[in-house]
């Protein structure tokens, strides 16, 4: 739009407004559009003929863009004075204000020295009324004192008089436990006498009980010198079939020859011989959980955790590895996996599945008790053990369900007791070393023979347990508790 257009929709605009105002239809113009226009017509200072091209009122135009202007600057000078007033009246409002507050000032300065002259005069008047309080107090004080000083003086009397009585009585007391005395001493020498004798009696039977068990000792070292000798004839045997045997067939025999190297102490050569078989068939999870389980008790438990993550990608559902895993999870102080790991073994367990499963691992006092250098266990024995194992890995992490684990697993013992015949249970709890060696964590049961109903013994970084699935709990606890106290 050019300028010349635009002139000429201002002055159409501004004509037709002041049209519709002299018919009463509009209103004058207020800013922005009379900014506008009052603009306009100073840029371009439009003319009758000019504004005849357009509309045929211009004169009508202008008055009425004259009286918009007009009625903007009354209205501009009606707010200024408006201003002005408002000002003056917030002047004098305010020195109005400002008398009043002298004024106030003065009364108030009036009443505060009296309010202080009136508070003189009722202390005084108070401490007058405590002097007199004081003054009559003493007086029935003293009166009381005298008075009790005559009841002391009348007590003091009666203690005297019963002093002498009691004195009296406490004479023929005397003379009594003075015979008593003398009864006891003589109960007590006969009772010495007793003593010795049974003392005699004790040492002798110590005796006997020594004996029998130096006895026991020997018997433990032939048995273990006869499966020494079974076994390396077994794996000498192994050696010439594994020569003869295809590949497949030979890593069945090297598996056998482990295990019988195992039965042996011989952690290392059976380490060696599941290695033999991975390194033919890399898949074979008897030789991995094999070799995890050497690891572990030869104090290597990064490498039997290896061992042991592979045999859970090659079989998900072993109940064994998954047991193992847990153990070798607590010794390297991962609770939480080894808690996992524990349950995902106690839900996959199958009855029979562990039976004749075996520990070569045995500490000293069960190879006194059972004359065994190797302790097989039963399926409902070995599943027992794991639920304990979950309580023992709680109180070890430091948790607070210990208790509770505790009690679920005497109740699983309680169940599962009839299916092991009420024979006692021999359990390994890991306690752990500040060397880093690694605890032993596994249970096992039940045991050949019963040997002193509970029983607990310190071996190396573990503590051995046998008895009762109840005596197994008492000393669980007391165990826990004594570790945790330092």
């Amino acid at each position: 739009m050019n300028e010349e257009a635009r002139s000429a929709q201002i002055y159409r605009r501004l004509a037709e407004t002041a049209a519709l105002h002299q018919e009463g239809r509009a209103g004058l113009w207020h800013d922005p559009d009379l900014a506008l226009a009052l603009n306009w017509r100073q840029e371009n200072r439009p003319n009758l003929v000019w504004g005849q091209h357009y509309h045929p009122d211009f004169d009508g135009a202008m008055a009425f863009l004259t009286s918009s202007k007009e009625a903007r600057e009354a209205e501009i000078a009606a707010k200024e004075v408006q201003r002005r007033r408002e000002i003056r009246r917030t002047r004098l409002f305010s020195l109005v204000l400002s008398i009043a507050f002298l004024i106030s000032l003065g009364f108030g300065a009036f009443a505060y020295d009296a309010r202080n002259k009136a508070y003189a005069a009722r202390n005084d008047a108070l401490e007058q009324r405590n002097k007199a309080d004081t003054a009559r107090n003493d007086a029935v004080a003293a009166s009381h004192q005298a008075e009790m000083e005559k009841q002391s003086a009348q007590k003091s009397e009666g203690r005297a008089l019963r002093s002498e009585q009691e004195a009296q009585t406490e004479k023929q007391h005397a003379e009594q436990e003075a015979q008593v005395a003398e009864q006891r001493r003589k109960e007590a020498q006969a009772a010495t006498e007793r003593a010795h004798a049974s003392q005699l009696v004790a040492d002798q039977k110590r005796r006997e009980a020594e004996s029998a068990a130096l006895e026991s000792a020997r018997a433990a070292v032939r048995v273990r010198k006869q499966n020494l000798g079974d076994m390396s004839t077994i794996n000498t045997i192994v050696d010439r079939l594994i020569e003869l045997s295809s590949p497949e067939e030979a890593t069945s025999w090297r598996s056998f020859k482990a295990n019988a190297f195992t039965q042996l102490g011989r952690h290392d050569l059976s380490k060696e011989e599941s290695t033999k078989v991975l390194d033919m068939f890399g898949d074979n999870l008897s030789a991995l959980i094999n070799r995890g389980y050497m690891n572990l008790i030869l104090f290597q438990p990064q490498d039997a955790l290896r061992d042991f993550q592979r045999a859970k990608d090659l079989d998900p559902n072993s109940a064994l590895n998954h047991l193992n895993m847990g153990v070798t999870q607590a010794n390297l102080k991962d609770y939480d996996g080894a808690a996992k790991s524990i349950r995902t073994a106690i839900e996959w367990y199958r009855p029979l599945y562990f039976d004749n499963v075996f520990d070569s691992e045995v500490s000293p006092d069960i190879k006194k008790a059972t004359h065994r250098t190797v302790i097989t266990a039963d399926g409902n024995a070995f599943n027992a053990a794991a639920h304990y194992e979950l309580a023992n890995l709680e109180a070890f992490s430091g948790g607070k369900d210990f208790e509770a684990l505790l009690k679920q697993a005497d109740r699983h013992a309680e169940r599962t007791r009839i299916l092991n015949r009420g024979l006692p249970h021999c359990a390994q709890l890991g306690v752990g070393t500040s060397s880093g060696r690694i605890p032993k964590t596994m249970a096992l049961g039940p045991a050949k023979h019963t040997y002193g109903g509970r029983r607990a013994t310190t071996i190396g970084p573990s503590i051995t347990f046998c008895g009762s699935s109840a005596s197994i709990r008492n000393i669980m606890t007391r165990v826990i508790t004594r570790w945790r106290s330092g």
